[in-house]
């Protein structure tokens, strides 16, 4: 018991002490050269940004353009990280951010702030998030139609590699589910022939890394009630946000599916 509590005290006191990479500090954090821009917009968060990757990743180095969606591979044979290209659209729920790789949508989310954002697609994907607004326009052109009931489906490429295959399936389910109409987890999981996997069905819509472009708030109860929404990082105020988003596609009887 003893040497397990000072090998955990090492090992924390080692955490504690861990330099950041060395040419960190003596590169250039930020890069307006075609609209396109390194890091975050001030020193700070780049560094806290770097801290919580240097952590996660190890100190790979990064590659310096999205190139053809394939982590590049390094003399010693260590893979080099995939820059993905992010921006914002404007919405009647704030700041939409969409992150997106060669093969499509990597991330949509709403309700947190550039840092979060960029923080969480680091952690999620082991990528480097580059603000790039040109590289998804049309991103932020459709999801300005459609907050404006200009578009009732998205015509957007969204890349689920990086998820089991169930969960894959799960949301490439969700995915059909249109525009104005409701459906339950159970009916999902009977649409891809997994009537008992409900629950699990749950989990995965839960866990939907592309809000809205995946419509997993047009995903409700068996009994017809709306249920939660991004409970996990929204607590009970997603449940409105829910409401909002079916109200804008033109649904609000929640005893009819």
């Amino acid at each position: 018991m003893i040497y397990l509590y000072k090998s955990c005290r090492l090992y924390a006191d080692n955490r504690r002490t861990t330099q950041p990479h060395p040419n960190f500090f003596t590169q250039p954090q930020a890069s307006h050269e075609g609209g396109r821009r390194r890091g975050r917009p001030e020193l700070r968060r780049a560094a806290r940004a770097h801290h919580r990757r240097w952590d996660v990743t190890v100190g790979l180095p990064i590659l310096s353009s999205i190139g053809d969606g394939r982590r590049g591979m390094l003399e010693d044979g260590r893979q080099a990280l995939m820059e993905v290209a992010y921006a914002s659209a404007q919405s009647p729920l704030g700041p939409v951010w969409i992150g997106s790789g060669p093969r499509g949508l990597l991330s949509v989310d709403f309700c947190v702030d550039e840092l979060e954002f960029v923080c969480n697609v680091e952690r999620r994907l082991s990528v480097t998030p580059v603000f790039a607004p040109e590289e998804v326009r049309d991103a932020v052109d459709q999801f300005g139609e459609y907050f404006t009931g200009q578009r009732l489906a998205f015509d957007l490429p969204v890349d689920l590699e990086n998820l089991s295959a169930f969960h894959c399936a799960t949301l490439r389910a969700v995915q059909r589910v249109p525009y104005g109409r409701v459906s339950s987890y159970g009916d999902i999981a009977r649409a891809m022939g997994k009537p008992g996997a409900t629950r699990a069905v749950g989990t995965a819509v839960a866990t939907n890394p592309i809000a809205i472009v995946i419509p997993c708030h047009r995903i409700v109860r068996g009994d017809g009630t709306p249920g939660e929404y991004a409970y996990r990082t929204l607590g009970s105020a997603g449940r409105k946000l829910k409401l909002r988003l079916l109200t804008l596609e033109g649904v609000t009887n929640w005893d009819e599916n």
